[in-house]
């Protein structure tokens, strides 16, 4: 009997769209050392995939999300207003358990707006992608503040080096002429 060596895969193939329109549910973004939360009946990230079909290294982009609409509020400020940076960016980090993908948003740049309170945080978020569901579900966020604007926000404590967290789901829901994002 001889045995072959096994290897680690190292890459992956984004296959779907080529439209994505990640529709978020139960929607979260809390302020951890403020212990503050804002809320989000819709914050929906609609996009396209990267050259479906043509292989890439795992933490190497597979989906552009561009295109936010949100309708988030905070329990004190009442409707806040997000404005994104247009370069987010989906991407699988390593092999599937299953039909789940670990995978990772990343260049999360975002401010969110509210009455004389304007607070500015980037990062990346780590969580999973199943291919069945289409539904991706942050575990770790790695969100930092980086700007901290207006009188409220010293209310509240905001400060620069607070730490952002994202909960709640994005699902995939293939607008007319896409497929289900899958990954091989």
């Amino acid at each position: 009997m001889t045995s072959g060596n096994a290897e680690a895969t190292t890459d992956y193939t984004p296959t779907g769209g080529p439209g994505t329109n990640f529709v978020g549910s139960s929607v979260t973004f809390t302020n951890v050392e403020a212990l503050q939360t804002y809320s989000c009946s819709r914050l929906d990230a609609a996009g396209q995939v990267a050259a479906p079909g043509t292989s890439r290294a795992f933490k190497s982009e597979a989906v552009d999300l561009g295109a936010l609409t949100d309708n988030c509020t905070h329990p004190v400020f009442g409707l806040v207003d997000f404005d994104v940076d247009p370069d987010w960016g989906l991407s699988i980090t390593g092999s599937p358990s299953g039909t789940s993908w670990p995978t990772r948003l990343d260049q999360v740049d975002m401010t969110l707006s509210a009455v004389n309170c304007d607070q500015a945080f980037e990062g990346s978020v780590d969580g999973t992608f199943d291919t069945v569901t289409q539904r991706f579900t942050p575990i770790t966020s790695d969100l930092v503040v980086t700007s901290v604007v207006g009188s409220s926000c010293t209310t509240f404590d905001f400060q620069v080096g607070d730490h952002m967290e994202l909960n709640g789901q994005l699902t995939n829901i293939s607008p007319a002429g896409s497929v289900p994002l899958s990954f091989s």
